[in-house]
């Protein structure tokens, strides 16, 4: 197995996978296919960069319900695609470097509603984890917990066995980090996806994901 990503992959699996009230980042063959030829940058997100700081805000509007801001590492860009205005209100934001694809950060949020109550975030990521045991080179992996000012979820980490002992095709990524959240009105799920055995970059991921603030109109 290898995880590959492209712009607004996986995308499909996470909004249904959130109405179901399971949560499951696991890829989906059908999401896959409709995303196959879409480019990296689908909407730049246009932010001034503070040389005196390491981090910079990033803001994605939603439509009329508000915003999801980010402190994103000085360096990076993002990209983020939204659902028609027909559908319910959702997007997919991908962090990346400022070139190539060495790394990728990407985080969903869809509507809740009244059932983001009973959204058990530590069962759906134990179910994604089932998912990937098979790819997995780590004997144990542990549920970690994801808290910040705004968010509360779960997440765990992986090493693709497959790619261990070899340098990952383009697109391709050795280590995942996979997990679901919960703020504000939002069900969230998220993934960072790496290739650099440091932990630096998926450090740096998981703690913009959890720092992120939702601004209400």
């Amino acid at each position: 197995m290898d995880w590959k990503t492209k712009a607004g992959w996986g995308f499909t699996a996470v909004l249904v996978s959130v109405m179901a009230l399971t949560m499951s980042c696991g890829r989906s063959d059908d999401s896959k296919k409709e995303t196959e030829n879409q480019p990296w940058s689908l909407v730049s997100t246009n932010v001034p960069t503070n040389v005196a700081s390491t981090t910079i805000e990033t803001n994605f509007p939603l439509r009329s319900i508000g915003s999801l801001r980010f402190r994103m590492p000085i360096g990076w860009q993002a990209t983020m695609q939204e659902t028609p205005s027909n559908r319910v209100p959702a997007m997919t934001i991908l962090f990346g470097p400022a070139k190539g694809l060495d790394f990728v950060v990407e985080f969903s949020a869809l509507l809740g509603g009244k059932d983001l109550a009973t959204l058990n975030t530590r069962s759906a990521c134990e179910k994604a984890l089932k998912q990937n045991l098979g790819a997995a080179l780590e004997k144990k992996i542990e549920i970690q917990d994801l808290n910040g000012p705004e968010i509360s979820g779960h997440y765990f980490s992986i090493t693709d066995k497959n790619l261990v002992d070899q340098i990952p095709p383009p697109g391709e990524y050795k280590y995942l980090i996979q997990g679901n959240a919960k703020m504000a009105r939002f069900a969230t799920s998220f993934r960072i996806m790496a290739n650099n055995p440091s932990a630096e970059t998926r450090e740096a991921g998981l703690e913009m994901i959890r720092t992120v603030r939702f601004v209400a109109r």
